[in-house]
């Protein structure tokens, strides 16, 4: 867990370096979905060459970071509100 949670705020650095108005909730959203999409490509053993792999992610990294992202609101009112 402890390594997750330093890949992924190694992540949210740059994201917060691009998009500053990020909230940590929509930080982590994405920088858990940028994981998803290398997982995914890994876990289904993409047969592409190296440098077309890194085209791939760096492109999709590009669109995952860049998605509109909906107000979310703060978990601890949601819960108090159900």
């Amino acid at each position: 867990n402890s390594q997750m949670k330093t890949v992924n705020r190694r992540i949210q650095k740059s994201l917060l370096a691009i998009r500053p108005g990020l909230t940590s909730r929509q930080r982590w959203l994405l920088s858990s979905s940028m994981l998803s999409v290398i997982g995914s490509m890994v876990d289904h053993h993409a047969k592409l060459p190296a440098v077309h792999i890194r085209a791939v992610l760096g492109e999709v990294a590009t669109a995952v970071s860049a998605a509109d992202l909906p107000e979310l609101p703060d978990a601890r009112r949601a819960r108090y509100h159900r």
